[in-house]
């Protein structure tokens, strides 16, 4: 089986990177009145997993992408959540009073409402893809790189 690479320039992905950086901490301010510099970080890396996604899986349905981006920004938070709130003891937010929660970094109930946002992020990164960095060609893609180096052609 021959791997194909889908790949992304750094404008690309410093485009979407940014892109989840304001957009993560917008819903911060909008659901909790308040942000912190470091959910700038973990949105830019969550909304690029799931530029990453669509581009991979977008033949599949759209219930069941946002169902691998949610499991992708759940081990993002729970993950930063360790380094952030446990290691550097930056306190910036705890779900141990809150039912079917993990360490206090992540909750069931939050990852069921990033369900409902990633279907949002995967069409709002569909139209990114196309109108902004040109619709891939229709061939199956069975492997990504994210960082690949190109040709120069002069």
């Amino acid at each position: 089986m021959r791997r194909q690479v889908i790949p992304m320039k750094k404008r690309e992905v410093l485009t979407v990177y940014a892109i989840g950086s304001i957009g993560y901490r917008m819903i911060e301010v909008l659901w909790r009145g308040r942000t912190h510099w470091t959910m700038g970080i973990c949105g830019g890396v969550c909304f690029l997993f799931i530029y990453v996604s669509e581009l991979v899986h977008r033949r599949w349905r759209l219930a069941v992408r946002a169902l691998i981006s949610t499991v992708w920004v759940t081990a993002v938070e729970f993950f930063s959540g360790l380094l952030i709130n446990r290691v550097f003891r930056l306190g910036v937010w705890d779900y141990s009073g809150m039912r079917f929660n993990l360490c206090g970094q992540i909750s069931l109930i939050y990852s069921i409402l990033w369900y409902f946002l990633c279907i949002p992020a995967h069409l709002l990164c569909r139209i990114i893809r196309r109108r902004v960095f040109g619709a891939l060609p229709t061939a199956k893609r069975h492997f990504t790189k994210i960082f690949e180096r190109q040709p120069n052609i002069r």
